[in-house]
């Protein structure tokens, strides 16, 4: 089992109906695969924290790389887990509901799970970093 952690910048058609797409079809996906976690999309950038089988794990991100929605992949961290940090969701889109509360709002959500400390951390770091 591994946890992986990346970053993207969305194609500039991108909005919310595709967001929304990319929810419905990967918790539609996922569960065949194994794999677990949520995404975060904000001011056109994207952050994904995925968890599962290695062997899912790198056919997912083959899959993503593919997907013109968005470009400039960068992986953020990959390592080894023993246990999910998420195993009901599907694929979780964390709702944001003011933007001007969005990173203590993401953040507050996230504190309430067992997430690693590194993927908060992580989160924090985009969060802070995503051009407003």
């Amino acid at each position: 089992m591994e946890q992986l952690i990346y970053v993207s910048t969305a194609s500039p058609s991108v909005d919310g109906g595709d967001v929304f797409d990319i929810i419905q079809r990967s918790s539609l996906r996922n569960p065949q695969r194994g794999v677990t976690g949520f995404l975060i999309f904000v001011n056109g950038y994207f952050f994904q924290y995925i968890e599962g089988p290695a062997k899912a794990l790198e056919q997912l991100l083959d899959d993503i790389s593919r997907d013109s929605r968005h470009h400039s992949i960068k992986v953020l961290s990959r390592q080894p887990c023993s246990q999910r940090s998420f195993p009901t969701w599907k694929m979780k889109r964390l709702h944001l509901t003011d933007q001007a509360k969005l990173p203590s709002e993401v953040i507050s959500q996230l504190k309430t799970l067992a997430i690693p400390a590194q993927a908060v951390r992580a989160v924090e770091r985009f969060l802070a970093t995503a051009p407003a």
